[in-house]
């Protein structure tokens, strides 16, 4: 399937290969971003960590002028549901202040949705329209039926080894061989269906490190794990874990 098979804001292409580290970790940095600055119904804000260092990064690599680029806010309509707590296996899916939407866990889940004759499917790899940046690349974990008609997935994100690597230790540094150029981070959000750009093929695919999560400590360094250790077993659990509001 060629690139821009799903378009539905016209951006071009940015995602190929390692060659965009810059860009794939801005739109991940704005993605949380979006979530930490805007408050949630409950009248507190989402302010995690992870959200945090990867905005350290941004500003250790490319300048203070990026690190402070926000994503603009979303329309009203497309506002309606965050995660809290989205880098442990206790993660929250809250609704937006003022989202008329039922609550998650009120949702319909679905297995699978049509988006331009295109079928997305749980587990799929996509690439993720972010408006005004690059494209992300992200994991479907869930995908929900709101009652409208829309349809909105909680995702995985990925980051890039270039930007992950000055984070790990020196024997995690060897567990990202060169040959891979991306890893699965524990690091879940909700975003609209119509978002997504394309599915990715199986190049692609192969580009992403197995069997390994990327995580992060309290002092901002991030560490890998087995995806069948204890404490990341929660992003293989699809459509299972977390608390609903």
């Amino acid at each position: 399937m060629m690139p821009g098979t799903i378009v539905e804001k016209n951006i071009e292409m940015q995602l190929a290969g390692s060659e965009n580290t810059e860009a794939t970790l801005k739109t991940t940095a704005s993605n949380g971003l979006a979530d930490s600055t805007v408050d949630d119904e409950s009248g507190t804000f989402d302010n995690d960590e992870f959200t945090q260092e990867i905005l350290r990064a941004i500003r250790e690599v490319f300048g203070a002028d990026d690190a402070r680029e926000e994503a603009p806010d979303a329309p009203p309509e497309d506002r309606l549901y965050h995660v809290k707590h989205n880098t442990t296996k206790h993660f929250r899916v809250c609704r937006w202040r003022g989202a008329r939407v039922p609550r998650w866990k009120d949702l319909e889940l679905e297995y699978s949705v049509e988006l331009q004759s295109v079928e997305l499917r749980i587990g799929d790899l996509i690439v993720v329209v972010v408006s005004g940046q690059a494209d992300a690349v992200a994991e479907i974990a869930e995908i929900r039926a709101v009652d409208d008609g829309r349809h909105v997935l909680r995702v995985f994100w990925f980051l890039d080894r270039d930007s992950v690597l000055p984070k790990l230790d020196d024997i995690e540094r060897t567990e990202f061989p060169t040959e891979f150029a991306y890893v699965k981070a524990a690091y879940t959000q909700v975003i609209l269906w119509t978002t997504t750009r394309t599915l990715l093929d199986d190049l692609f695919k192969a580009k992403v490190l197995p069997n390994r999560i990327l995580c992060y400590r309290d002092d901002g360094t991030l560490f890998l794990r087995p995806h069948t250790a204890p404490e990341v077993r929660w992003t293989q659990n699809r459509c299972a874990g977390g608390k609903t509001g």
